[in-house]
C-alpha cells in the first residue's frame, strides 16, 4: 500500500484517501508548493488538479517528469480536471500524466485509477520530445509498413 500522497483537490479527495486507508495524505494549495512538498517528502502518488496557480497541474506534471530537481520522475500522476474534452485529455497525456479523471470525482472511479497505477503500472517511455508512461492503452497490430522514422524510436524504462 502506498504511504504518502499529495493531492491538489484537497478536501474530498483527501478524506476519501484517508477513509480508504491510504496512509499519510499530504496537501498543498498550488503546484509550486506541491513541488516543494514532493521534494521534501517521500511521495508515492500525486493527485493533482489542472487548475492551480501560480503553477498549474500541467506544469507541475512537467516538473515532476523533466526537472533535474524532481525526486521521482516515475511517480504516478493522476490529473483531475473539470475539462473533459479530448484536447485537454491529450495535452495532459502528452505532458506525462499517468491517469486523467474529470470532476466531480466518483469514489469508485478514483479507486479504479489508484488500482491501475498501483497494480498495473505502465512502462515509461523516453523519446526526444516525451518522457512518461506509455501513452498506448491497447496493442493494435501494425498492418502496413512501419511509419516511424529511425530517429523517433523510443526506449522503454
Amino acid at each position: 500500500m502506498c504511504e504518502r500522497f499529495w493531492t491538489g483537490p484537497r478536501t474530498l479527495v483527501s478524506e476519501v484517501l484517508v477513509a480508504l486507508g491510504f496512509g499519510t495524505v499530504l496537501q498543498a494549495a498550488n503546484g509550486e508548493a506541491a513541488f516543494r512538498l514532493i521534494k521534501d517528502n517521500a511521495v508515492d502518488i500525486a493527485l493533482l488538479d489542472w487548475n492551480m496557480e501560480p503553477v498549474d497541474g500541467l506544469e507541475l506534471t512537467r516538473l515532476i517528469r523533466r526537472s533535474e530537481d524532481s525526486p521521482d520522475h516515475f511517480m504516478p500522476i493522476i490529473m483531475l480536471s473539470g475539462h473533459s474534452d479530448r484536447q485537454h485529455v491529450l495535452v495532459a497525456r502528452d505532458a506525462g500524466v499517468t491517469e486523467f479523471m474529470t470532476k466531480p470525482v466518483a469514489v469508485k472511479s478514483l479507486c479504479s485509477r489508484l488500482n491501475a497505477v498501483i497494480e498495473a503500472p505502465r512502462p515509461f517511455i523516453r523519446a526526444a520530445s516525451y518522457f512518461g508512461p506509455d501513452r498506448r492503452r491497447r496493442s493494435i497490430p501494425i498492418t502496413g509498413p512501419e511509419r516511424r522514422a529511425p530517429q523517433a524510436q523510443a526506449t522503454c524504462q
